[in-house]
């Protein structure tokens, strides 16, 4: 079984075409209205879509892990997260779920930098780039682009990298989860359509910061001093 997570706040004009344009590529959709004040979760419902209601808006990470919690009951041989509002391209899911399927990875992130061009706003590139080099640093993983909300999971991964962050920061607390577990991270290319919507230098700055504030707290709680700074270690051994 495939299943999509479609993490969801106020998008009742777009949660439906998602639903269906990926509905060909997965045997089920979950989707976290995560306190929407619109009709999102009507909507999702009517194209089919499990829906889990939060009754406040909690953050795109703890709509993740409502769903990866879900997901995890449903055992599923891959979960594939999409974002809600259009902008993924879905006919990637199968090349990007294929090295699971295969048995060669256990995550597979889609990545808007590897043979295909996407018209990335300059001021969401900047901080795009900045976080998965600093996410890079403290990994040691060759990664692209740590940040696009198209990504697939094995049912084993995805036990171990629920999410306790509960905003945007979640994407790279997942990696890092995921790094501590010695676990097989590659990557796929996909095309990211934007939609002109808070491309705003200021809505840009301030997600940066709260991804970089998160990257930060992940690495330092998630990795001992060895790892993340082994000059230093090596020193207080001596």
């Amino acid at each position: 079984m495939i299943v999509g997570l479609i993490p969801a706040l106020n998008e009742a004009d777009r949660i439906g075409q998602v639903i269906a344009r990926a509905r060909p590529f997965l045997d089920k959709m979950i989707v976290c209205d995560d306190g929407s004040s619109d009709d999102t979760g009507q909507v999702a419902q009517h194209f089919g879509a499990e829906v889990i209601t939060h009754s406040r808006t909690r953050g795109y990470g703890a709509a993740l892990r409502s769903m990866f919690l879900r997901a995890l009951q449903l055992r599923p041989i891959v979960a594939v997260t999409i974002d809600a509002d259009g902008q993924h391209d879905p006919t990637s899911i199968p090349s990007l779920a294929r090295p699971i399927l295969e048995g060669e990875a256990d995550i597979v992130l889609g990545s808007r930098f590897l043979g295909r061009r996407s018209s990335i706003p300059a001021a969401r590139l900047a901080g795009i780039l900045l976080v998965t080099k600093f996410t890079e640093l403290l990994t040691r993983c060759r990664i692209t682009d740590s940040q696009c909300g198209l990504r697939c999971y094995s049912y084993s991964a995805l036990k171990s990298v629920v999410p306790h962050d509960n905003g945007m920061g979640a994407s790279v607390e997942i990696l890092f989860l995921a790094h501590r577990k010695r676990m097989r991270i590659v990557e796929g290319p996909t095309t990211v359509y934007y939609n002109g919507e808070s491309d705003s230098s200021k809505d840009s700055l301030s997600h940066l910061i709260s991804l970089l504030q998160a990257t930060l707290k992940s690495g330092i709680l998630g990795l001992d001093g060895s790892e993340l700074f082994p000059f230093i270690a090596k020193s207080s051994d001596s």
